[in-house]
């Protein structure tokens, strides 16, 4: 990842930081996880990348993986589907709550933590019409790394009430009434976030890039539709109502998720502002 991803304004005023805050954290005995979280579109595998190449030329050892690497196979998205019937939240392709191999992934990140050898698998987006499946193929990590780099929206996000997320919903400009109304389909969605917990216990950090809009999510969603898929792209619309789906979620991992690093972005991918969280 070149370094010019980024302006030299951005990387002295919020990557640099984080970078050294990261930093900080390594004692080289024990592999550290570092988290970046956010919602669709900001920038989280840009971001995940650059840290990791600018860690590795400080010298220490990293590698980096999103939470989508562990996503279920196929079929059982499709069951998941049929089962939850009406719910708009598991009628989309992939990565809600209850989508991933937890326990998998819970393994990955104990190997990880302990220095150990690691697999990661890797998860194909263009097999079963879009549907996407589990590949046949891995990616083998030797040795232990100094930091791993875990990233993915949904990374870090607790476990709230319907009405937590409501409240979230109307706070950021998300329309969960035009998805579940009742919040019935909302209570299922949320309860399958308890597993993931474990998951994040093992963060020794986390950053969240944070849209200062709404809308910025639909646009860059549209964007990359048409960078990925040029005159086949899906008509806006259609994008825009599959970004809906995860708007309510989105907005409350912006406001009930603790990470220890916020950095505001616009709708041109600028870096404007940042909270860090007190020691």
């Amino acid at each position: 990842m070149g370094k010019a991803v980024y302006s030299e304004a951005q990387i002295r005023d919020y990557v640099n930081p984080l970078i050294k805050r990261v930093s900080a954290l390594s004692d080289r005995t024990q592999t550290k996880i570092i988290g970046v979280c956010g919602g669709l579109g900001t920038g989280k595998s840009t971001l995940s990348a650059f840290l990791r190449d600018s860690l590795r030329e400080k010298g220490y050892s990293v590698d980096n993986f999103s939470i989508d690497d562990f996503i279920t196979s196929y079929d059982h998205r499709r069951r998941l589907a049929q089962q939850n019937e009406g719910s708009p939240f598991y009628q989309i392709y992939r990565a809600m709550p209850g989508t991933h191999r937890v326990n998998d992934l819970k393994r990955t990140l104990e190997d990880i933590r302990e220095g150990r050898d690691f697999e990661l698998p890797i998860f194909d987006k263009s097999l079963k019409g879009g549907w996407g499946d589990i590949s046949q193929d891995t990616r083998k990590v030797s040795g232990r790394q100094d930091f791993v780099i875990f990233e993915g929206w949904l990374v870090g996000t607790p476990v709230i009430t319907s009405e937590e997320l409501k409240k979230a919903c109307d706070k950021y400009g998300a329309n969960l009434d035009a998805l579940d109304p009742t919040l019935k389909y909302s209570k299922v969605l949320l309860s399958s976030l308890r597993e993931y917990q474990q998951l994040w216990s093992f963060l020794d950090h986390l950053a969240m890039l944070q849209a200062d809009s709404k809308d910025s999510h639909h646009e860059w969603r549209n964007q990359a539709e048409i960078t990925k898929a040029g005159s086949n792209a899906r008509k806006k619309e259609e994008v825009y109502k599959y970004v809906d789906v995860f708007m309510p979620l989105i907005c409350a991992a912006y406001e009930y998720t603790q990470p220890d690093v916020t950095i505001k972005i616009n709708r041109d991918h600028q870096f404007i502002g940042k909270v860090e969280k007190e020691n």
